[in-house]
């Protein structure tokens, strides 16, 4: 009987941590942008991001959080002076068409 109500407290104590770690678990949130200011904004603010123009993107930028850019078959044309990547980061082209370019 001991058994049983330790292996029945052990799986509510699993059960109870598993679901503080769910509920505690931040998603970033996704973004439409259509410039470079909103984009440096919502990058800073660990959001996804989705654009919904060209963009074009000059200077310094980095990376930090974990996040998907998607290029929604836009055209995003970079030319960093200083490009720093330092998390996991995913491109994407959600589109129908899968035109989108990273220049």
């Amino acid at each position: 009987m001991v058994k049983l109500a330790r292996k029945i407290c052990a799986i509510a104590i699993f059960a109870a941590l598993a679901t503080v770690c769910i509920s505690t678990n931040t998603f970033a949130a996704s973004v439409e942008v259509d410039n470079f200011t909103d984009f440096q904004t919502a990058i800073a603010n660990g959001d996804n991001v989705k654009l919904t123009d060209d963009i074009s993107a000059t200077g310094d930028m980095t990376f930090t959080k974990p996040l998907t850019i998607d290029l929604n078959g836009r055209q995003f044309k970079a030319q960093w002076a200083q490009l720093v990547i330092d998390a996991d980061i995913t491109v994407d082209d959600t589109s129908s068409a899968k035109m989108a370019k990273y220049i």
